[in-house]
């Protein structure tokens, strides 16, 4: 099947998830899109996902590390580059604030950079 063109053609593609995604959420020049999905494979891991995606059974939004290495360049592809995804939010729960250790408050702080250097998961399919 040929790559979709616009997030209303994501629609008729198969996807691969991991967990219990549903839908997909794009950024368009009219603002928030939000696409739902045909998941015909899940994974609990994105390992599983980018090797499913190589494969051929689906698209799937992946982080843009994989586009670059060995294995699968060339392989993935990537489409829709003009509807980027919506970040991803990353939640760190923990009992309070009040007497929180500092190796907890450091991580916290570690996550908050880290995630800020982080590019945003493109969505891919086999070439």
């Amino acid at each position: 099947m040929a790559a979709p063109k616009s997030p209303e053609e994501l629609a008729r593609h198969d996807f691969v998830a991991i967990g219990n995604i549903d839908a997909l959420s794009l950024t368009g020049s009219e603002g928030k899109i939000e696409v739902p999905l045909r998941v015909v494979l899940r994974y609990r891991s994105m390992t599983g996902v980018v090797h499913a995606v190589a494969a051929g059974i689906g698209l799937a939004p992946l982080p843009a590390i994989h586009f670059e290495e060995a294995e699968f360049k060339g392989v993935l592809t990537p489409v829709l580059t003009d509807y980027p995804l919506q970040a991803p939010t990353l939640y760190a729960v923990y009992v309070s604030r009040r007497y929180l250790p500092l190796k907890i408050r450091a991580f916290i702080d570690f996550l908050m950079e880290w995630t800020a250097t982080v590019p945003l998961p493109k969505l891919a399919r086999s070439g």
